[in-house]
């Protein structure tokens, strides 16, 4: 039977792999197929796995039919939605989930009839930018603008369409201002838990709470809500390896369960009568089952805390019932459910990280042996947390490798105190001052009030610990996957071999394998030069041997999505940049300079480079960008073509650079506009270029007919965000370019656009959306 489970599993995890689904035809023909062989004893491994690769089929072929559809339809609609999230805050504005109920795709509301029009029932993602009081369950009338899931596809970083897909969310976009807007019910009928987590929120936001100093982790904690987390304290979270211990996780059910079983066990101790009926296992496991579904409901059923919750049913189960679950069968019997009821979980990096800290920390508590006396209780507590801190290290590295690339060598040490701080002191605390606000103030508060100094000294902790080691995350090398494959089995041998010298050789084994299977470096003698997929706006890398450059730096979204540190990093560490040459920004916009804050501090030795002064930090590494500067790396040859010596504002002040090898020139045009490319035209009366980024992301104010039928360009890369409000690239613009017979690629349809070039001058492009397909991936 497990490996039954295991083999289905495995089906799932294989069919997130497919480039495209199987039409439905084929899928139940498979699945027939599949309960067919199951007949055979020998072929029963086969046939479950052929099972789970249908059913994944089958789920994430219903979710993708729901899609908002692509263009010609309209992008702007008038909806009556039902508010089905607890809106975050970010900035000024809210982010939630609605329910559509009615689309209406004309263009006036009086043209719009809701009465007649069938129930759409579909999800999606809305930011509300206006000061609304927004109630869940309330139904709203809204013109929005929505747009079908769509995210940057670079080498490395976040999958935004995955996670999309993953979450149920078939459409994304935001509210547009109209006066027509308005609530349609004032007392909703629906969400009746997500209802209550508002009214708790409100009570954590009211002005009774005013003096608690960290608000928003106690929200974070209790309900799930980590909106009010500042990029700050994020930073010092991942810098500290704490990530996981305060906000709500699968880790925090599990502490908390295993809190209330030993309590109620211990309770029960005092009641002969009720051990003379039952044994103490069965009340504490019950009652222990029911406090971490009420914790998941509480955190409005993220799928970490109902993971955690499944898993923790087993393990319970077993305890109520004395008897012994054996790791292996309970972990692949949890995960056969899981994945049962939400196969697309996979494609979530939460689904791991709260998979493999439950099993850990589940595994770690099955094996302590209860003692008589209490000191050797107390010891074996102790031991166990130093024990379940190093496991967990260990454990989540391929996943941390896989994701991020990087993890906190403080996190053992910062952990071994933090966890049962946090997980069973200040949780339950939070929990019960949470809960008892609004029936006895004073009480709720005085827990809360202790809830609040525990975590101020936590934060203390961490800043004071954080000080003491600034330089406290290792960067993990990118690794073939052979390489990658020998990890996750080291990893597993060392948490899982009995025999003590086998553990200790697996893990002397994990440096070696980090060191001696990263990926290999560039070829000699190749030029690669990357356009990054970075929304509406503009970073490239270049990269031949040992030196790498980086031009603009992507935009800044927000206080919460930075181009920067959420693409550009993460594609850094990817092709394991360790030091940069040059950091060029070609000018000081938004789109093209908002990313520079979060690498700086990456990259303190790079030399900066602008065309205006004022940028950068006065102590930093710089100097201005002016045409005539050139510098070389082996046989390629950099040239800053502008600005000169005279004044330009905004767009026309950008650094041009010039990017020579092996007979191509590839020219970076930052945002520059008709003026500046009518002075390069007349500065620079033989310059030709066979690849070129756009001008201003095609911009109708640039790439004049001119500029275009001097350069001849082979090629030229738009880099502008999907569905941009600003029309990039404007169509006369493409239609200029197609006249010369250039081949087009653009970064919002294509991904991340990779250029090598050989020494003999041989060219190739790869696209990453076509390199690198996924079902989920729009067109």
């Amino acid at each position: 039977m497990q490996g039954w489970m295991l083999a289905f599993c495995g089906g799932i995890a294989a069919a997130t792999r497919l480039p495209q689904l199987p039409s439905q035809s084929v899928v139940v023909a498979c699945a027939l197929s599949a309960v067919l062989l199951l007949y055979w004893r020998s072929l029963r491994w086969g046939a479950a796995f052929l099972l789970g690769a249908c059913w994944l089929c089958y789920n994430a072929e219903l979710r993708l039919q729901q899609r908002w559809p692509e263009p010609p339809f309209a992008r702007d609609a008038w909806v009556e939605a039902t508010v089905w999230s607890l809106p975050e805050q970010r900035g000024d504005s809210q982010r939630l989930r609605v329910r559509l109920e009615k689309v209406c795709y004309q263009a006036t509301l009086t043209a719009c009839d809701f009465t007649q029009l069938p129930t759409d029932q579909r999800f999606a993602l809305l930011t509300v930018y206006q000061p609304l009081h927004l109630t869940v369950g309330a139904r709203w009338r809204w013109l929005v603008r929505l747009r079908p899931p769509h995210g940057m596809v670079n080498p490395a970083g976040f999958d935004y369409e995955a996670w999309l897909l993953q979450q149920g969310l078939n459409a994304v976009g935001y509210v547009r201002e109209d006066p027509a807007n308005q609530a349609l019910t004032t007392e909703p009928a629906v969400r009746t838990v997500e209802r209550w987590r508002q009214q708790l929120a409100q009570q954590l936001s009211g002005p009774a709470v005013a003096s608690l100093h960290w608000p928003q982790l106690l929200r974070a904690l209790t309900l799930g809500d980590d909106s009010g987390i500042s990029a700050q304290q994020w930073d010092l979270f991942a810098q500290t390896g704490t990530t996981h211990l305060l906000v709500i996780s699968g880790s925090h059910v599990a502490l908390i369960a295993l809190l209330v079983y030993a309590l109620v066990y211990w309770g029960c101790g005092w009641l002969p009568h009720l051990l003379a009926r039952w044994p103490a296992s069965i009340p504490a496991a019950a009652i222990a089952f029911l406090t971490a579904w009420f914790y998941a409901a509480l955190a409005g059923f993220a799928l970490p805390t109902q993971r955690a919750a499944v898993m923790l049913g087993l393990f319970l189960l077993a305890q109520a019932w004395r008897r012994q679950l054996n790791s292996w069968y309970g972990l692949s019997l949890a995960l056969f459910l899981l994945l049962l009821v939400e196969p697309l979980a996979l494609l979530n990096v939460g689904f791991w990280l709260s998979f493999i800290a439950v099993a850990v920390l589940l595994h770690a508590a099955a094996l302590v042996q209860p003692s008589p006396h209490w000191w050797l209780r107390l010891w074996q507590q102790l031991k166990l947390l130093f024990v379940l801190q190093l496991q967990l290290t260990v454990a989540l590295l391929p996943v941390l490798l896989s994701q991020f690339q990087q993890t906190s060598v403080l996190a053992p040490f910062i952990n071994l105190p933090l966890i049962p701080l946090i997980g069973w002191a200040v949780v339950p605390l939070a929990l019960l001052g949470l809960l008892l606000l609004p029936l006895w103030q004073a009480g709720g508060l005085l827990l809360l009030h202790i809830a609040d100094v525990l975590l101020d000294f936590t934060m203390h902790f961490l800043h004071f610990s954080n000080t003491l080691l600034p330089e406290s995350m290792l960067q993990l090398p990118s690794l073939t996957t052979p390489s990658f494959v020998m990890l996750v089995l080291a990893v597993a041998a060392s948490l899982l071999r009995t025999v003590r010298w086998q553990r200790w050789l697996a893990l002397a084994s994990l440096p070696l394998i980090l060191w001696l299977g990263r990926l290999p470096p560039l070829p000699p003698d190749t030029l690669r030069l990357r356009v990054l997929d970075v929304g509406q706006g503009l970073a490239v890398s270049l990269s031949f041997g040992e030196q790498h450059m980086l031009y603009d730096t992507g935009p800044l979204f927000s206080d919460s999505f930075d181009a920067g540190a959420d693409v550009v990093l993460p594609v850094l560490w990817h092709d394991n940049v360790q030091q940069l040459h040059t950091l060029m920004v070609s000018h000081s916009d938004q789109d093209h300079a908002g990313g520079l804050a979060a690498l700086l501090p990456h990259y303190p030795q790079a030399l900066l480079s602008t065309s205006k002064p004022g940028l950068f930090p006065a102590s930093a590494k710089q100097t201005l960008c002016r045409a005539g500067q050139q510098w070389q790396w082996g046989q390629v040859q950099f040239s800053v073509l502008h600005p000169d010596e005279l004044s330009y504002h905004d767009n026309n002040s950008s650094c041009v650079l010039l990017v020579e090898y092996a007979g191509t020139r590839i020219l970076l045009t930052g945002d520059i506009e008709k003026e500046a490319e009518a002075a390069l035209l007349q500065r620079y009366p033989q310059l030709r270029a066979q690849v070129v980024v756009a001008p201003h992301h095609g911009s109708n104010s640039s790439s004049s007919p001119a500029f275009i039928r001097q350069l001849q360009p082979q090629v030229v890369i738009y880099s502008h965000g999907y569905q941009n409000r600003y029309g990039h690239p404007a169509p006369a613009v493409q239609q200029r370019y197609k006249l010369t017979g250039a081949e087009a690629y653009s970064t919002a349809s294509d991904g991340a656009l990779t250029m090598t070039l050989g020494a003999e001058g041989q060219l190739s492009i790869t696209a990453e959306r076509q390199s690198t397909p996924h079902f989920w991936r729009s067109d």
